[in-house]
């Protein structure tokens, strides 16, 4: 079953999103508690994405058929949710995820102490960002396609889309982003942030992508501690929007994770 929801972050921005639940409820499923509510997973987007992106769609399927509670829900500042370019910010995301786990907390369907989360680019730092954030709810993470070296980021924009550089933003093709996202006290941070997540941290990254070296998530994945696994999708390019199959590929090891460390 999928429902369109909606909710408000600390700034009053209301964030829209789907939340699945499972037809049958069935474990995946039951909480240790025997209370019957859903171990629940958080499935975020990246950078001028949102939650109907291909790749986000089909592990929240995946994890929804395996009898897990999904929420994915578009950030602030990217179109359904409210906010502006001035709301693309690591730090402001971080506090959209509060608010939908407070959302989360309210739903009779969900055991909000079994959370997973799940993130693609943006939306995979975002995740080790908020590790330490979210605390003992946060059981296991998922990160896709994230983000490390910031400079090689900026250059790759630079040098293969048409960039326009305004007084407080910038605009990347029909997209704006504030120039604070890049001052970001978290990027300053992340190193120090990554190596101190006590959780389990499954990465993932394709072979042959172009807008993130795979040196990132190397990089990542040197920081983090046991239990942690690295998975290289061969012939994989950021997105992955046009294979299939790896899709398929990323949607079964996110189910395969979250069946090993979140049940």
């Amino acid at each position: 079953m999928q429902k369109r929801i909606s909710f408000k972050n600390s700034q009053g921005q209301r964030l829209v999103g789907i939340l699945h639940i499972p037809a049958d409820r069935q474990p995946g499923g039951q909480s240790s508690s025997g209370s019957g509510r859903l171990p629940v997973v958080m499935v975020q987007h990246g950078f001028s994405g949102n939650f109907n992106d291909l790749l986000i769609k089909q592990i929240a399927l995946r994890l929804e058929r395996t009898g897990f509670a999904v929420l994915r829900f578009a950030f602030s500042g990217h179109r359904p949710s409210g906010g502006g370019y001035k709301k693309v910010l690591v730090s402001q995301f971080i506090r959209d995820l509060v608010a939908a786990i407070n959302f989360l907390a309210r739903q009779k369907q969900v055991d909000i102490n079994k959370l997973g989360l799940v993130g693609h680019s943006m939306g995979g730092f975002t995740a080790l960002m908020a590790a330490n954030v979210l605390g003992k709810r946060l059981k296991a993470i998922v990160s896709i396609s994230s983000y490390f070296d910031l400079d090689s980021l900026i250059a790759y924009y630079q040098k293969n889309h048409p960039v326009k550089v305004r007084d407080q933003y910038w605009q990347i093709g029909k997209f704006k982003i504030s120039k604070r996202h890049f001052a970001d006290r978290r990027y300053l941070k992340k190193r120090y942030l990554i190596s101190m997540i006590k959780r389990p941290v499954l990465v993932i990254h394709g072979e042959n992508d172009r807008t993130v070296k795979l040196r990132d998530a190397s990089a990542i994945y040197q920081l983090l501690h046991q239990p942690k696994a690295l998975r290289i999708i061969k012939q994989g390019d950021h997105n992955f929007n046009g294979n299939k199959q790896n899709q398929k590929l990323i949607a079964n090891a996110c189910q395969r994770w979250f069946r090993k460390y979140l049940l």
